[in-house]
């Protein structure tokens, strides 16, 4: 019988959910916070409402926020309350709070299951910190309950396969990096359903994703908002940005083990206990003669669908707030997890499971059953650049730290921002731009460092540097670039970036229908941007160059790094010339130890070879190797080998460089 109807069930566990759901609710509310992030899409929201369009910096358009509807769902309620802080964090747990009544109440398969569900997200520190924060994660998750409750319990009408197509176009909308998780399950509808009809009517559902595209292309001249070609576009090999991913995941354990927990059970559970329910939206067990059939499949996509997320986040290298971007496969999990059976029968098991999962939440630091520390941490941000952004916020930017005489949030850079509205500078360099940006207001120009709301500094490489931190890839501003935006005049003094720039800025500063607008629209949207300036110089713009002859007489092993007779470099590293393009199968050199470093082989201005090399495992202070060239650049012929540090101690130095045959 199912728990739902049994009056025995409800008589004894019936007020339980309702204390949870109110219980999760404080837990939310007493952990709430704002994020400096948060405050970068609030500016744009300020600047809408007061009549400036979809801006960041008032006189032109860049798409600096990643979360479309987010922010036109918000816009409308601070229209009428022209207030930020409370009226996000209360907009941000309503939507959290049914979430999590619909996967309570339309995803699990029972009520005892939706007990447990309320439990896990109750003592889910990610779920509830990201819940408030100012960002998207509580609307990706109602539209994703949405989605499953219809995908578990609907039957596969023209009506329902349109409702589920345009509500994971919502969410997709909603956070544009959160495709993977639906793409499986709507691929699984139209391989059950294959007509032109279904593969139409889920093409109709795409309408919102399809309509944001077309006007941000129009509105702002690109598909992408700007901070994905800023982090995106960094020239980061993707090994280093993967290794980074899978440090973001280990750094979870510590975060919120409940967070892993449950994605592993997500994924595995429909492939080692296969759920075979009487229909889902894909058919019935008995169809497909008498197979099992689609009907199982229905919860595997969703958990290919999880995977396929995780995967992502590792291949982007995950995120700089610890545990974000997790929680959209967390909670999809959840929603497979929702699916498997619990019987009345089974509630002392469920018990048992209960309180072992509250003595391990009490045993993590962080723990959502108890109050939230006041105290700033000291060291937030650990080895690999994670830092769990609650804690860094919630001393100035959190509803338990308000009080009737502090305005909210009484952050240092809000003070800053208010100062900068009093500036005579027409432009004002930042890294930190939320509170500063917001509270400035919309007369002051915030150039960013890390090229988040640039639109030209984020088709530019990162400037490089060993110990780069997961999303904030620094860039130098080019010769006459400030001058440039303080004049709104294009001074730039690098004659290929500069006809990059007159293109930039034709298309977010010139007339929406301008047919020369239109024009660089297409020219950088199919041809890219990279054509028009030099990347490696860029990349590395403080790179030494030497010729290979001054560097061939081998030095003595264990000298000092900065011996005399080393040549030394930063981290964009040294650069060796050779006289005649070489094939040689094999090179000798000397360098400092303890540090990671990258050879790469070039042919002119063509790269065709990169390797990684490592001086860790060398005793001596100025350690010696013999390195196989890689078979490409023997094939090809290289007249230039680049040396540049992927990790490192801040001190590097070349002994000697030859080719060996």
């Amino acid at each position: 019988m199912d728990s739902r109807r049994d009056p025995a069930f409800f008589s004894q566990f019936g007020l339980l959910q309702p204390l949870l759901f109110l219980l999760l609710a404080f837990v939310i509310l007493v952990s709430s916070w704002m994020s400096d992030d948060a405050y970068i899409m609030l500016r744009v929201v300020d600047n809408f409402v007061n009549g400036y369009g979809l801006t960041w910096n008032v006189v032109e358009r860049v798409q600096v926020y990643s979360h479309p509807l987010w922010l036109l769902a918000l816009t409308p309620i601070y229209a009428l309350t022209r207030e930020a802080f409370v009226t996000t964090i209360l907009f941000s747990t309503l939507l959290a709070l049914l979430a999590a009544w619909l996967l309570a109440r339309h995803v699990a398969s029972s009520r005892l299951m939706a007990l447990f569900l309320l439990l896990i997200l109750l003592l889910s520190r990610g779920f509830v910190d990201f819940s408030t924060g100012g960002l998207e994660n509580s609307l990706s998750h109602l539209l994703m309950a949405a989605f499953f409750a219809l995908y578990f319990n609907g039957r596969g009408t023209r009506r329902t396969l349109l409702a589920l197509s345009t509500i994971a176009s919502l969410a997709i909308v909603a956070r544009l990096d959160i495709w993977p998780i639906y793409l499986p399950p709507l691929l699984l509808l139209l391989g059950r359903y294959r007509s032109t009809q279904t593969a139409l009517t889920l093409l109709a559902g795409q309408w919102p994703l399809i309509g944001w595209l077309l006007f941000s292309l129009l509105y702002y001249g690109f598909l992408l908002p700007n901070p994905a070609y800023a982090k995106l576009n960094t020239g980061i090999e993707s090994e280093y940005i993967a290794r980074q991913g899978l440090h973001y995941l280990a750094n979870a354990l510590v975060y919120d083990p409940f967070l892993l927990l449950v994605i592993v059970a997500g994924v595995l559970l429909p492939f080692v206990a296969p759920l075979t329910p009487a229909r889902t939206i894909v058919g019935s067990v008995k169809s497909e003669g008498g197979k099992r059939g689609l009907a199982v499949l229905s919860t595997m996509a969703v958990s290919v669908g999880i995977l396929l997320s995780v995967l992502y986040v590792i291949r982007i290298g995950g995120d700089f707030m610890s545990g974000r971007f997790l929680i959209a496969p967390f909670f999809a999990a959840l929603c497979v997890v929702a699916r498997y059976p619990a019987r009345p029968q089974q509630a002392a098991a469920f018990g048992i499971s209960a309180a072992l999962l509250v003595a391990l939440s009490l045993q993590m630091p962080l723990s959502t059953l108890r109050m939230p520390s006041t105290t700033p941490p000291e060291n937030p941000i650990d080895a690999n650049g994670l830092v769990n952004e609650r804690l860094v916020y919630f001393y100035n930017s959190s509803f338990l730290m308000a009080n009737r005489n502090t305005p909210l949030p009484f952050h240092p850079w809000r003070i800053q921002g208010e100062r900068m509205a009093n500036s005579d500078e027409p432009v004002q360099v930042e890294g930190a731009t939320g509170f500063h940006g917001y509270f400035a207001g919309p007369t002051v120009y915030l150039a960013d460092v890390f090229a988040l709301s640039d639109p030209l500094t984020a088709r530019l490489p990162m400037t490089w540097y060993a110990r780069w931190r997961i999303g904030h890839f620094g860039r130098e501003f080019p010769e006459g670039y400030i001058e440039s935006l303080a004049s709104d005049e294009n001074k730039l003094t690098d004659p290929a970036l500069a006809r990059l720039y007159d293109k930039i800025r034709l298309i977010t500063r010139g007339r929406l229908f301008d047919p020369a607008r239109l024009a660089a629209i297409w020219d950088l949207n199919v041809g890219g941007s990279q054509r028009y300036f030099d990347w490696e110089a860029y990349r590395f713009p403080d790179k030494v160059t030497v010729e290979a002859a001054s560097v061939s007489e081998a030095v003595p092993a264990g000298i000092a790094w900065d011996d005399p007779r080393t040549t030394p470099f930063p981290d964009d590293g040294i650069e060796i010339v050779l006289p005649r393009l070489s094939r040689a199968n094999m090179l000798e050199l000397s360098l400092d130890i303890n540090d990671l470093y990258r050879l790469v082989y070039w042919n002119g201005d063509r790269m065709v070879a990169s390797e990684p090399l490592s001086m860790r495992d060398v005793a001596e202070s100025m350690g010696t190797k013999r390195v196989a060239v890689p078979h490409a650049a023997q094939r090809t012929g290289f007249d230039r080998v680049h040396i540049f540090v992927a990790f490192g101690d801040d001190a590097y130095a070349l002994g000697h460089f030859r080719l060996l045959e």
